[in-house]
């Protein structure tokens, strides 16, 4: 079984991984899954360890694992943990293509959402299911600290551009509402993943200066 790797927050590094990231998307329109993202963040250790800095849940994130095994049934892209709250934040990555979010079907005006979509989403849900039914056995408090950890689930997919304004407040919609046992799916684009994380790693920046 896989094991959380520890990961102490430097931000120069951060810094220099986020604008790799930048540079991925812009001279990539559309980003397959297993031939762009999984092998960048996989190698962007200390930008994909950042990420987990999006649940508002998180102190800070130490600790990170790839393909991490949910009790034999299931595998998330990535999982990001923080010691000092077990909590924790599963990430599952689908691709960044025009039609990775909403479909078109036929002469429908409306489109669909797409079959990678749900499978992201549902993939997250089942997740959430195996968690909860093992969070009494002794198993859950080996590997996430207690009983009383928490977790929440992320899905990364597709591009801002393929949005046109009435699936974007859709896509809103759906993440600002819909929950699964009482927890949000967070779904976001990976332009939104940047800019996020661009806000967020200034934000540490500016707290160390105030530390220092």
């Amino acid at each position: 079984m896989k094991q959380f790797l520890p990961l102490s927050f430097d931000p120069q590094k951060v810094q220099e991984e986020l604008e790799l990231f930048g540079k991925l998307l812009a001279e990539n329109p559309e980003l397959d899954e297993k031939k762009h993202i999984l092998p960048f963040f996989n190698k962007n250790i200390n930008l994909s360890n950042f990420i987990g800095i999006i649940d508002a849940n998180m102190n800070f994130p130490n600790k990170y694992a790839f393909e991490f095994d949910i009790f034999g049934d299931f595998k998330s892209d990535l999982v990001i943990g923080d010691s000092t709250n077990n909590n924790y934040l599963f990430i599952e990555f689908e691709n960044a293509k025009s039609n990775s979010i909403f479909k078109k079907n036929g002469n429908k005006a409306t489109l669909e959402w797409s079959y990678r979509f749900e499978h992201g989403y549902s993939q997250i849900i089942d997740w959430f299911w195996k968690l909860n039914d093992f969070r009494q056995s002794g198993s859950f408090r080996t590997i996430y600290g207690s009983d009383l950890s928490n977790f929440n689930g992320l899905l990364v997919i597709g591009r801002t551009a393929f949005i046109a304004p009435l699936e974007q407040q859709r896509l809103n919609w759906r993440k600002n509402y819909v929950q699964v046992n009482s927890k949000s799916i967070l779904c976001m684009t990976y332009d939104e993943l940047y800019e996020i994380l661009k806000i967020k790693l200034n934000f540490a920046k500016i707290l160390g200066q105030i530390t220092d």
